[in-house]
């Protein structure tokens, strides 16, 4: 649910658009959104965009920005029961080096103005959240066999028959029907607790300031 957050807060940090100095070029930034009393600037969702979220890169900015507040909402829920070890950190840094070659991750930490521990900041948030949501998928979840049954005769018998393939008998396939509703609970579980984290929090976002996103030409090279 998107409420407005108090007035003096959100004047005091709605500082349109600043612009940072990184060496030869200007980063427009500006607030983008506010978590509660977290901020996410334009600048962050530039860094997500780079460095965390690289499989969303062509994504709009709107879904970016959902899928950080997303991320921030789940990893403050992990930081109550999750702990990292440094390992975990300088194999966080070794992955993203592997993906993006490390020459690569290091002109694009110069041109946005990051340290390492910069970074850092950035990938313990999406490994809190990894770990949260590897936690929450792997409760126990009940299936029971009329649950198994109907899914038998009402999804996958018709699509074999769709698809002109054997339709096997309901005890060959028990096991692969049963982990697919298994899978599905768990899935719908997720969304709606992720839903509630978001629901109980006061979000909210500045589209004038997505805007200045969807306008530039490219990112910093």
């Amino acid at each position: 649910m998107k409420k407005k957050i108090p007035l003096l807060f959100f004047l005091f940090i709605l500082l349109l658009p600043v612009f940072l100095n990184s060496d030869k070029q200007k980063i427009v930034d500006c607030l983008a959104a506010t978590v509660d009393r977290e901020i996410i600037t334009l600048l962050d969702i530039k860094i997500y965009r780079e460095f965390i979220l690289i499989a969303q890169k062509n994504f709009k900015s709107e879904e970016i920005l959902e899928k950080i507040i997303e991320m921030k909402l789940v990893a403050r829920e992990a930081r109550k029961e999750i702990s990292l070890n440094q390992d975990e950190i300088l194999q966080a840094f070794d992955n993203l080096f592997k993906l993006m070659g490390e020459e690569r991750v290091m002109e694009k930490m110069k041109a946005y103005g990051l340290s390492l521990n910069d970074l850092e900041i950035y990938l313990r948030e999406k490994l809190l959240y990894e770990k949260m949501l590897a936690l929450r998928t792997s409760l126990q979840i009940g299936v029971t066999l009329k649950e198994i049954e109907n899914y038998y005769f009402e999804k996958y018998v018709a699509d074999q028959k769709a698809r002109k393939e054997e339709v096997r008998p309901l005890v060959e396939v028990i096991g692969e029907i049963e982990s697919k509703i298994r899978q599905d609970k768990i899935r719908e579980q997720v969304i709606i607790w992720i839903k509630g984290l978001k629901d109980r929090a006061l979000i909210n976002i500045n589209k004038s300031c997505l805007k200045i996103l969807e306008g530039e030409e490219k990112w910093p090279e």
